[in-house]
């Protein structure tokens, strides 16, 4: 995930990646993404503006039957070396 940030996004991952590493290895905890759509509102030839939609299926050891949920967010993208990388991320109420 971190080659794919920039910008605050890295930052924030970064800075929480050794204990969301630590949470999710003794939860054994699971995520997946389906049904995915993405949408462009905005941007240029630098930047742009896209709205993600997805299911997200999760499991962990104390909840085992998957969970799904309708998930929504606000990305933004920053054009780096000929590559579109997230640079900032919010999630959106459902």
């Amino acid at each position: 995930m971190i080659d794919n940030t920039t910008g605050n996004a890295r930052a924030n991952f970064e800075r929480s990646r050794t204990e969301l590493v630590k949470i999710m290895q003794e939860a054994q905890g699971t995520s997946r993404v389906s049904e995915t759509e993405c949408f462009f509102k905005s941007g240029d030839e630098r930047t742009a503006e896209v709205l993600f939609t997805g299911n997200r299926t999760v499991t962990n050891v104390g909840r085992p039957e998957p969970r799904t949920a309708y998930t929504s967010m606000s990305m933004t993208l920053e054009k780096v070396d000929g590559r579109w990388l997230c640079s900032n991320t919010v999630f959106l109420e459902s």
